[in-house]
């Protein structure tokens, strides 16, 4: 992408006498036809910015169809000098100085500008659907980009992109992109679709759960209502607020009746009939309310309509969930094909007269860089080594490394069928379903002697280190309590297995929460050869995970008001560090609080740990993987998250000089950039690039160290690479010895027998905010427990373990 050629001028915009922000794009399409506004060297976001080749310092007012007069006040507020913007992509304007604590040149306006340059195009489309400022979806001419998943949503396959700042250059970054979105129809078959309902009557008969997970599913969704016989500040089209659990004949308020000839108390059923003429349907079903702040109207379901086009939040697993994946996991040949032949469709000619007003251009070709690939390290078991193949091995006929202990353990079966709890020998083939599985763990290592006498009845756990939980349903509410039970209150380690996969012997599954259970119990399940460790072979050195878990929709299943905007816990955040010199074992610290807050406190935990499990001595180098921040967010890490690691160092009991060496480096997932293999020789065997393929050089950031690392063979679609930034180093690390740490972390998952997407220690911290949402989302809905969710603690007896595999 060809540089800019003369100056932008970023202004801001404020539009007077504007009746509600709905408005805002309709205003916006008058003030691109206005004769003052020079609309071929200018572009908006529609929102508060326009960018533009020429100084606005102006007023621009326009007339809407009902005569109405708004006006538009734009002001300049920074200017993006071509100059600056190459010494920066050259790497002679620095974003921030070594210890991140000035801005030297902020990238950012010159990034949003070109950006919102781009969408010009697509956002201006009629037949393009646009999703936030970087999704695009056709919605005309393209039948083979929709898919209907269900009665009332349809899958849509389109486009994202934005503008990456590379060494030297800019790149244009397209990548394919899906989401669901909903198709007009009733509001009642929407909601009986979403909550898995053969009958729209089922709908008056719902659970606690299932109100609470209606409550999220319809949050802020627009509808229309029906005939217009019921108004919300006198709009049609209103957003859902919430869920009222009144039917229409429980809604009861004061209101005139013409039939009466008085003012009488009436329901919301008798108001409709006596006003409307209109007799409901389905007058037992609850209603939806709509409106802001104190006055929310009640509105019956059935009245509504889904408003089509809007982004459907439904889990995918209560849709067509096989259409949906077939729909979206494409080849990488294929989803290569469409981004070189359609992905440049919403600008037709991007060497266009319009981009070229701004000293804009492009190629209409996918870039070709250089990349090499990392050789595999040798994975190491007790009685055997392996060369993984593809990122992949398998388990036939190997031993754990070492093997975690169990002193003593039980069953505990539930079973929704019954209330009362029977002896579970009563259970048809239960006894060899056990056994079987501790024939299972022993043949990989696994020793498990004879379990304790079942459960039955009250749950007494005592002194027994080990319950294997057995379910006969899935329930997401019940597993969140057993976690809960047995890691916060009992210390007892427990494993939950599903009764038909167990009964059936089923070895991989069996196999896998075997894996699970020996890293809880501080076993090792494999190592690699230690001339792989590179570097890391002397020393004593210290890997750590970090990890925040912001807030989703999710958590407010649990709140009484679905738009409350303040959820009862923001954020939970996880550190791991590595107990031993092979890197296989990660006890955990976690806070629910925001942000990483009391990185220090989790960092003083694990030094102390790892002090304790290595003979008092204490690591000489710390190696902290920091994974959850966006990239505008990278220069804070220095900032606000290096000065307390260090004040860990001084404040762990090591000593005043105690002073290890810091690298830090931060890992990123949620990216579009993908890498299509040019040739069948340097592709899998399901056309992604081979695993351990490391590009940093083209796609790379101009300032910090960075590569993108493709360590996992995808099973469906286009493999997505790891982005890792390396933004403080006082080990001195080259390149080669990074990325091949980085790539051999890869390998030392114990969950899997195979390579994964990101390093071990981040992949454990992602586990353990999991696992502290988990606890924090029991205390928030249940009245049972005590303390509220930022209190929650380990058990004494699991703290210094793997507890939230």
């Amino acid at each position: 992408m060809q540089l800019l050629s003369q100056t932008i001028y970023i202004h801001h915009v404020y539009i007077r006498n504007m009746r509600r922000v709905s408005d805002r794009r309709k205003l916006y399409e008058l003030l691109e036809n206005h004769p003052d506004y020079p609309s071929n060297y200018a572009a908006t976001d529609y929102g508060e910015t326009i960018v533009s080749t020429k100084k606005l310092n102006m007023s621009i007012s326009v007339n809407d169809k009902d005569g109405r007069t708004s006006t538009f006040a734009i002001t300049k507020v920074a200017e993006i000098l071509p100059e600056k913007l190459r010494e920066y992509l050259e790497g002679r304007n620095p974003p921030y100085n070594p210890i991140g604590q000035k801005r030297e040149y902020n990238p950012a306006p010159a990034l949003q500008a070109l950006q919102i340059i781009l969408a010009r195009c697509p956002t201006n489309n009629q037949d393009v659907l646009k999703v936030y400022r970087k999704k695009y979806f056709p919605t005309g001419g393209h039948p083979e980009w929709t898919e209907t998943i269900g009665t009332s949503a349809v899958a849509l396959k389109g486009f994202r992109f934005s503008v990456r700042p590379t060494v030297g250059g800019l790149l244009c970054n397209i990548n394919v992109s899906g989401s669901k979105f909903c198709k007009e129809g009733p509001l009642t078959n929407f909601i009986a679709e979403c909550l898995g309902m053969n009958d729209v009557k089922e709908i008056q008969h719902l659970t606690l759960s299932q109100l609470q997970s209606l409550k999220r599913y319809l949050c802020a969704i627009r509808v229309r209502i029906l005939g217009g016989v019921v108004k919300v500040n006198q709009q049609d089209v209103v957003r859902i607020t919430g869920v009222d659990t009144r039917t229409p004949n429980q809604v009861v308020f004061e209101q005139y009746d013409p039939l009466q000839g008085f003012s009488r108390e009436m329901n919301l059923e008798e108001y409709l009939f006596s006003v409307y003429k209109l007799r409901l349907r389905y007058p037992q079903l609850p209603c939806i309310l709509a409106g802001h702040g104190t006055v929310k109207r009640p509105i019956p379901i059935e009245l509504a309509s889904v408003v089509g086009g809007q982004r459907l939040w439904v889990p995918t697993r209560l849709l067509d969930l096989e259409r949906v994946i077939k729909h979206f996991c494409r080849p990488p040949t294929e989803a290569a094909q469409t981004v070189a032949e359609f992905g440049l469709y919403f600008w037709n000619d991007v060497n266009n007269a319009y981009l070229r007003n701004f000293g804009i251009s492009a190629s209409n070709h996918m870039a070709i860089i250089p990349a090499r690939v990392l050789s595999s390290p040798t994975l190491t078991y007790e009685n055997k080594a392996f060369s993984p193949i593809s990122g992949s091995w398998n388990l036939v006929d190997a031993k754990l490394a070492s093997s975690g202990t169990v002193t003593s353990w039980t069953v505990l079966f539930i079973d929704h069928a019954s209330d009362v709890t029977g002896a579970v020998k009563e259970v048809p083939n239960f006894v060899s379903a056990v056994n079987n599985f501790r024939i299972k763990c022993a043949e990989i290592g696994l020793e498990i002697g004879p379990c304790d006498e079942e459960l039955s009845g009250t749950v007494i756990i005592g002194n027994v280190t080990f319950v294997l939980v057995i379910l006969t349903f899935h329930s997401n509410g019940i597993y969140s309590e057993i976690k809960h039970l047995g890691d916060t209150q009992c210390g007892a380690i427990t494993a939950c297995m599903k009764w038909d996969m167990l009964s059936m012997g089923k070895s991989q599954y069996i196999s896998n929460v075997a894996l699970k259970l020996n890293l809880k119990l501080g076993g090792i399940n494999h190592g690699i050869q230690n001339d792989c460790l590179g570097s890391l072979r002397s020393g004593k050195r210290m890997i750590v995970g970090c990890r925040v878990a912001h807030c989703s929709p999710s958590y407010r299943e649990y709140s009484d008001d679905v738009t409350d905007p303040q959820p009862q816990f923001q954020s939970i955040a996880g550190v791991v560090a590595s107990m031993d010199s092979q890197f296989n074992l990660y006890p955990a610290s976690f806070r629910v609080q925001k942000r990483m807050e009391d990185l220090k406190g989790m960092m003083i935990e694990r030094l102390k740990q790892w002090s304790q499990m290595n003979n008092g001595t204490w690591p000489d180098s710390v190696v902290i993987y920091r994974s959850g921040i966006c990239e505008s967010q990278v220069t804070l890490i220095n900032k606000l998250e290096l000065p307390q690691i260090r004040r860990s160092f001084k404040e762990c009991g090591a000593g005043s000089k105690y002073k290890p060496n810091i690298t830090i480096i931060i890992v990123s997932k949620n990216h579009h950039t993908r890498f299509y293999p040019t040739s069948v020789e340097n592709a899998d065997r399901n056309g992604n690039a081979t695993p351990g393929t490391v590009e940093d050089r083209a796609v790379a950031s101009p300032h910090n160290f960075s590569f993108f690392l493709q360590s996992h063979a995808a099973t469906v679609g286009t493999a997505r690479p790891a982005y890792y930034q390396v933004v403080y180093d006082d080990n001195n690390f080259v390149a080669n010895d990074i990325q091949k740490l980085t790539h051999n972390l890869c390998y030392l998952y114990g969950r899997a027998t195979k390579s994964i997407a990101v390093c071990a220690p981040v992949r454990y911290a992602e586990l353990m905010c999991k696992r502290g949402a988990l606890y924090a989302s029991v205390c928030a809905v249940s009245d049972d427990h005590e303390g509220t969710a930022t209190e929650v603690s380990v058990h004494a007896r699991l703290k210094d373990t793997m507890f939230y595999i």
